[in-house]
């Protein structure tokens, strides 16, 4: 019996590509086998974890929250300076500058 080489070299080639594609399979399986294990002991310090996102969320909201009622002041505040310039500017020098808070005009 007369086997050519290159048919045994192909042969032997398969034969180790399938043996390392069922270790690196079954390498996983045990991968997963052992993250399912630590499942209940790993998975409430996740959640611990995402509570801990779900607060710096709602302080996030808080947070933007706060920033767009200090946008309106300083956009009431631009507006007041305005109109306070705008009196000093139209008085000139014509008399003394009547005083007024911020909330006469």
């Amino acid at each position: 019996m007369n086997i050519d080489g290159k048919f045994l070299g192909a042969t032997l080639f398969v034969i180790a590509q399938t043996s390392g594609a069922i270790w690196w399979a079954s390498s996983i399986s045990s991968e997963v086998d052992r993250l399912a294990g630590i499942q209940g002991t790993a998975i409430p310090e996740l959640e611990e974890a995402i509570k801990g996102l779900d607060v710096m969320s709602f302080q996030t909201e808080q947070i933007s929250s706060e920033l767009e009622r200090i946008r309106t002041a300083n956009s009431d505040i631009a507006s007041q300076h305005s109109r306070l310039f705008e009196v000093l500017r139209n008085q000139g020098s014509s008399g003394p500058i009547q005083q007024k808070g911020y909330g006469d005009y």
